[in-house]
């Protein structure tokens, strides 16, 4: 199975008063890295990567704002389609 990393930033939310979980990059095992632009970060515009296990844990963590996690998933076929 193929994976990717996946960075996960606590970033502030579009009202600027709360903090919103954003998808800012995916990098690839070779090294390559794809940045996210900026009004495709929501993570809730990603409903795939939403329902993966790594994600739960990730939402349950308790990041303050400008804290980033790196977390490498592999990709089933509901997250290849997506």
């Amino acid at each position: 199975m193929e994976k990717l990393r996946f960075e996960f930033v606590m970033k502030a939310a579009a009202d600027k008063k709360s903090n919103a979980l954003m998808v800012t990059s995916i990098t690839t095992p070779d090294g390559e890295i794809f940045d996210i632009p900026a009004e495709l970060q929501e993570v809730s515009l990603h409903t795939e990567l939403m329902k993966t296990d790594i994600y739960k844990k990730i939402k349950n963590t308790n990041l303050k704002r400008n804290q980033k996690r790196n977390v490498w998933i592999l990709l089933n076929a509901e997250l290849k389609a997506a």
